[in-house]
């Protein structure tokens, strides 16, 4: 009576079932098998294999193809193509920050620094006098090429009544000027000084 043989399965069978639980396992060792060639029924048996030892690993996960170990290898290098979403725009690898998307919760502390700023500049206007009792829209103007971003104003006398009065100040639409509404309720005429903060653009 014959002995029984048993085939030994084929190296390349074995790197095969190997590399497939080592890629979806996150090991390197994966990548020495992706030139592995397996004929049919050797794909069959490391479908069958693989299977359970993922069952082991990984419960629920499946196994749809066994011909090459690489595929989880290749799936965490890949590069996004295609339109970008959120707060970027254009197209994948090259994306930029959208517009208006750089709000302020999204700034770090301490992120805008003086140097990033540009210059700032006070430019006053020139002293309008105000009438007794009357009220006046006082205007500075930024140079050109520049943008206001604060303001106000300043009566002539350093020791002014409190009869005088800052009524609004505020930037017009275009953010070149800033316009200071003041009031004299004294008895004589009064000087005020507007005052705009410009910033380089």
């Amino acid at each position: 009576m014959g002995r029984l043989r048993h085939a030994r399965p084929s190296p390349g069978l074995v790197v095969a079932v190997l590399a497939l639980i080592a890629a979806l396992a996150g090991s390197a060792v994966a990548e020495v098998a992706t030139t592995a060639k397996l004929n049919k029924k050797e794909k069959k048996q490391t479908r069958k294999i693989a299977r359970k030892q993922i069952n082991k690993l990984a419960p629920g996960l499946s196994v749809a193809k066994a011909e090459t170990a690489d595929t989880a290898n290749s799936a965490n290098s890949a590069s996004p193509t295609g339109p970008a979403g959120g707060d970027v725009t254009g197209t994948y690898p090259d994306p930029l920050i959208g517009d208006q998307k750089v709000t302020t919760p999204k700034l770090a502390n301490g992120a805008i620094t003086t140097s990033k700023l540009g210059t700032v500049r006070r430019r006053p206007s020139s002293p309008m006098s105000v009438a007794a009792g009357e009220s006046e829209l006082v205007v500075a103007t930024c140079a050109t090429g520049e943008q206001a971003f604060g303001g106000g104003g300043v009566w002539s006398n350093v020791n002014e009544p409190a009869d005088l009065h800052v009524v609004q100040s505020f930037p017009n639409l275009l953010a070149t000027q800033w316009s200071v509404r003041v009031y004299n309720g004294t008895g004589t005429a009064r000087n005020f000084t507007a005052d705009v903060l410009c910033l380089e653009a």
